[in-house]
């Protein structure tokens, strides 16, 4: 199939399927300060992928014309044509790919037998793919298409590894693939436009700096890395048995949640100034403060609640003077916030608190420059294993392209990221909103304890997005504690 769909494409263009003949349109660059972190070790196989996965309303999807689709965005995305390879001076730089046979497969699951429904019936796939490593320096792309057919719609799962992308390219991929196939389904042609090579976050982030603002994020990140309580430390040995045998290295839970119940917390939100992201690590950082109150026997403890030091992922593109608009790239940072959570905080304070900590950030430019003068932050303490982040958000916000086609509609995106566990962060919450509603999951480490831990935060963070008439943005972390009993 593969060789057809490439003569199919040069029988429609004239041009070969897998990529410019301009040397110049392939990544050869040294990796930057994010990308490096996400690829890590390239002699070792890499677990660090992210899987969207995306069901879709729809009589008929031609895997044909899908993979044609894909195979289009391929052409146009340097990032889609690129392996690793380790170079002569110990750093890691992208290289061309060469072999492109494996890069979409159609799986027919149309007979399958069961009750589940849209894109929990393709669940246990998806958990596989994630945790199915990319190998690295092997002339292959680092990513894949799944197309599959399910008794009740079509799921598509984009995978690829998280060095060559972030929740911005997910989203494109989704985009651009639809766009393409919208085309041809209408008789038209790829439209093969290969975008320019971009250069590294590091080098869009370098000559922003600034002593005394990268001093104080010295600071911050060293009394972090003195004072972090954490409240949900993994159980280590349980992650090292659960491997045993197992080719998985992360779990992910799943939540549907409802248009009625994103509107209100979008409309509050908007009433009071905030972002729905900065209300959402609010309520997720009282909900595990309120499960370890429970855990504690539901009284607030008298010595009170530990400092605590949640991050939220952010998008680093908008943060530049020269916003390199939806680019292909892992191109994000963390947003370092601090809270001390009393008998009284309510929701909407932490969430006002959040929103002035975030925007000192945005507006002292600390994310570029942590992106940019490394350099600063060599000595840094670093954190043991289990203790660097526990349940950070990663809000990738509304998908703003078209979810209806004339061929079909997209019902939900859920965002499954594997191996950032238990080495960058414990547990991470993703949510997108799609079609008005918010779609949830949580990252956290294999293991039954590890698993309970994650699920029962998870559930009544989920809970208190989705109720905001049953808990209030003026409730306190024990009105959440009553609630969870």
């Amino acid at each position: 199939q593969h060789y057809f769909i490439q003569s199919n494409l040069r029988a429609m263009t004239g041009i070969p399927a897998d990529g410019p003949c301009d040397p110049n349109l392939w990544l050869t660059r040294k990796t930057g300060f994010y990308e490096s972190a996400m690829f890590g070790d390239i002699t070792q196989a890499s677990w660090k992928n992210v899987v969207d996965c995306v069901a879709v309303k729809s009589d008929h999807i031609d895997p044909v014309l899908l993979e044609t689709a894909y195979r289009t965005l391929i052409y146009n995305q340097p990032m889609f044509r690129t392996d690793v390879r380790a170079g002569e001076d110990g750093c890691v730089y992208f290289t061309p790919a060469t072999d492109f046979s494996d890069v979409f497969e159609f799986v027919d699951q149309s007979e399958e037998k069961g009750t589940e429904q849209g894109y929990t019936g393709c669940w246990e796939l998806a958990e596989q793919l994630v945790n199915t490593p990319f190998p690295f320096a092997v002339g292959k792309p680092l990513h894949k298409c799944y197309l599959v057919k399910r008794p009740d719609c079509y799921v598509i799962l984009n995978r690829f590894n998280h060095g060559i992308g972030d929740g911005i390219t997910g989203n494109r991929v989704i985009h651009e693939t639809f766009t393409q196939y919208d085309r041809l389904l209408s008789g038209g042609k790829p439209e093969l436009n290969p975008e320019p090579l971009l250069p590294s976050d590091r080098e869009m982030c370098a000559g922003v700096k600034d002593e005394e603002i990268l001093a104080r994020i010295v600071r911050g990140k060293t009394e972090l890395a003195e004072n972090k309580t954490t409240l949900f430390p993994p159980d280590m040995g349980e992650i090292m048995r659960s491997r045993v045998g197992n080719s998985f290295r992360s779990r992910i839970l799943h939540a549907m949640g409802s248009q009625e119940g994103c509107g209100k917390v979008r409309v509050m939100c908007k009433e009071q100034g905030i972002t729905v992201g900065c209300y959402g690590a609010a309520v997720l950082l009282h909900a595990m403060t309120a499960v370890y109150i429970k855990r504690k026997g539901g009284v607030f403890p008298a010595e009170g609640i530990p400092t605590l030091y949640p991050t939220v992922i952010a998008n680093l593109r908008t943060r530049l003077d020269k916003d390199p608009g939806d680019c292909f790239m892992v191109f994000m940072g963390l947003l370092e916030l601090v809270e001390t959570i009393g008998r009284g905080t309510t929701l909407l304070a932490t969430a006002k608190k959040f929103h002035a900590q975030q925007q000192m950030w945005f507006d002292e430019k600390r994310l570029i420059m942590v992106a940019g003068n490394e350099e600063y932050f060599r000595d840094v303490p670093a954190l043991p294993i289990g203790d660097v982040a526990e349940f950070p958000t990663s809000n990738r916000g509304v998908f703003k392209y078209p979810v209806k086609y004339s061929w079909g509609e997209i019902t939900s995106i859920h965002t499954l990221v594997a191996d950032v566990v238990p080495g960058l962060t414990n547990q991470i919450v993703f949510y997108n909103c799609v079609n008005g509603a918010l779609n949830y999951t949580v990252l956290c480490c294999d293991g039954e304890n590890n698993v309970a831990d994650a699920k029962e935060v998870f559930d009544l963070f989920v809970d208190v997005m989705e109720n905001l008439d049953r808990i209030g943005a003026d409730s306190t972390v024990m009105d959440v504690v009553a609630h969870l009993r």
